[in-house]
């Protein structure tokens, strides 16, 4: 599949990579198209049944290059930098200071790695809209979240009817969910927490966060946010997120 299009799932570290990974290989295979999922480990691939393209799909934190040329396509996730490390220092019980700082700035540093890649085609795709999108109530429509990822990797709906795509999205958006709430939980019976290995579904990394937006004011002390708040006040700003 080394001839055909790429797509590189990239950005910030607990920043929901994974779930967008899952949402773009879904969003694939609904679509019809094919998909090779080169990460992790060349673990799935789906062969169209109507002779459609082939998509390689690959993720990184960091911008890598597929096949020694640039990707295609580039998703980058980001997400509060705030959140990102409260969310790994939970993930990691990491308590100290310095260490979550550190975290949050190489965020900020890993999303910029990216704006800096001006030869390559990028989406960026914020943590919270997706979201908050799940939410009836809010602006941000999941609906038009897809539709905005379908049209920038070029995937023809332009054939579906508007209840059809509807469904396909909504069809994206469980499968996704269902395999990150199932393998996410100890209940689940060890042999479906494994399935995301044969169907190359990535399974979630656990966290006391949960993704919760806004988690870290209950988890970072004071002087601690303080610190990132100022070393990271240029990206929390220009990106729509309030200090506190």
């Amino acid at each position: 599949m080394s001839n055909n299009k790429t797509i590189l799932v990239g950005g910030m570290m607990q920043s929901g990579s994974h779930l967008l990974y899952n949402i773009v290989r879904n969003l694939l295979e609904e679509l019809d198209y094919g998909v090779e999922c080169k990460y992790p480990n060349n673990s799935y691939s789906y062969k169209s049944s109507t002779g459609k393209a082939e998509y390689l799909l690959d993720k990184s934190h960091h911008f890598k290059r597929i096949h020694d040329k640039n990707p295609d396509y580039c998703i980058v996730s980001y997400r509060d930098v705030r959140d990102t490390a409260s969310s790994w220092s939970l993930k990691r019980n990491i308590r100290d200071k310095n260490a979550i700082i550190c975290r949050a700035s190489e965020n900020v540093g890993i999303f910029y790695e990216y704006k800096d890649q001006h030869k390559v085609n990028r989406l960026y795709w914020k943590y919270e809209n997706y979201k908050n999108s799940l939410s009836a109530h809010y602006k941000y429509d999941t609906y038009f979240l897809l539709k905005n990822l379908s049209n920038f990797l070029q995937l023809d709906i332009g054939n579906y009817e508007n209840q059809e795509i509807k469904r396909i999205f909504d069809t994206v958006v469980h499968k996704t969910e269902n395999i990150i709430t199932s393998t996410s939980s100890e209940k689940t019976p060890r042999s479906e927490r494994n399935e995301w290995g044969k169907t190359g579904m990535l399974r979630s990394h656990a966290s006391l966060n949960k993704g919760k937006i806004g988690g870290f004011k209950n988890n970072i002390d004071r002087k601690t946010l303080n610190e990132i708040q100022n070393q990271c006040k240029d990206f929390l700003v220009n990106y729509g997120y309030k200090i506190i």
